[in-house]
């Protein structure tokens, strides 16, 4: 089994290995945990919205624009599930762009962009 990458130098890949490496979220599976991210782009404080279902946990980080974790921002929890908001501050980060996602213990994968000034 072989999957091919399309882009400026296509490569192959093993499927099996693939599996291994990268999580794989379906069409079933899409979320939209991750409600909102104000104000985007941010100089500091930025607000993040996360809805989760009764008895559900998230785990929230941030990505770099290569993919690496940049930050463990936490793990949110619900009891009677609704809307959360959560307040983080940014203002130490180094400006750029950033991906905030939002992992269900369900493992639903929710992400969003969000640009640092």
């Amino acid at each position: 089994d072989w999957i091919e990458i399309t882009g400026s130098s296509p490569t192959a890949v093993s499927c099996a290995l693939s599996a291994s490496t990268a999580a794989v979220s379906t069409v079933g599976e899409v979320s939209q945990t991750l409600s909102s991210i104000y104000p985007n782009p941010t100089h500091g404080n930025t607000t993040i919205n996360v809805t989760l279902a009764k008895n559900e946990q998230a785990v929230i980080r941030l990505f770099d624009a290569q993919g690496k974790v940049v930050k463990d921002l936490g793990v949110v929890k619900s009891l009677t599930g609704g809307t959360q908001q959560l307040t983080y501050d940014f203002s130490g980060q180094i400006p750029g762009l950033y991906l905030v996602s939002v992992m269900t213990n369900k493992g639903a994968i929710s992400t969003s962009k969000l640009l640092v000034e």
